[in-house]
């Protein structure tokens, strides 16, 4: 099955602001599976996992906004997605305990099996969150990438592009919480390595910015 593209895509959206296709036959385009099959392949190269994604239900896609698609498997652990970006381009976090152990908390996790997300497209986190906290975050109710999207997000973007996320700015993984309350943080060091440290969840910082996501 033919791959779509980026400029299929454009065409879709351009019919549907004429009016020639509505809202709803977008939806169940945005579903169709071709969608998700380059996430098998990324699965299968990165972590060896076969995954079935043709049955997963991808949420609607803002119609505001630049926005990817990030697929989720079941199967692929914080420490697990870690050591693969280790692997791609360095990392160095500030614990050597397994991250899988000290991140006790996520807004979405793969217990009930592989899942899909839309998250802001910029290489830098959102300007909109800057000087934002974690805990005004949660207050507002606005959806942020957890740690695992966010590494998740990091090695496909690199895959994708060559090219690192938060080179600048520093994303602030909202959507998770460490086991002493504390929030997950990533960026780029300047040697290039990615970067997994914490930050308190009342710090409200210009260059700490959190990812908005969409999901179910």
């Amino acid at each position: 099955m033919a791959k779509i593209t980026t400029g299929q895509i454009a065409e879709l959206i351009a019919q549907s602001d004429a009016g020639r296709i509505t809202r709803a036959m977008m939806a169940r385009f945005l579903r169709s599976p071709t969608l998700l099959d380059p996430w098998g392949e990324f699965y299968e190269k990165e972590f060896g996992l076969a995954v079935n994604l043709a049955e997963k239900n991808i949420p609607p896609q803002p119609d505001q906004g630049k926005w990817r698609l990030l697929v989720i498997a079941s199967g692929v652990t914080i420490e697990g997605a870690y050591q693969q970006c280790k692997t791609a381009f360095g990392s160095w976090k500030y614990t050597e305990t397994s991250l899988d152990e000290v991140i006790i908390q996520n807004e979405r996790d793969t217990s009930n099996g592989s899942y899909a997300i839309w998250v802001r497209d910029g290489a830098e986190a959102d300007e909109e969150l800057k000087n934002t906290s974690a805990d005004q975050i949660a207050e507002r109710g606005i959806t942020t990438e957890t740690l695992l999207e966010c590494l998740i997000h990091n090695l496909a973007f690199f895959r994708e592009t060559g090219k690192r996320l938060d080179v600048v700015n520093v994303t602030l993984c909202a959507g998770s919480r460490l086991s002493d309350g504390n929030v997950p943080s990533v960026d780029t060091r300047s040697d290039g390595k990615l970067r997994v440290h914490w930050i308190r969840p009342g710090d409200a910082l210009v260059h700490l910015r959190a990812r908005q996501a969409v999901s179910l």
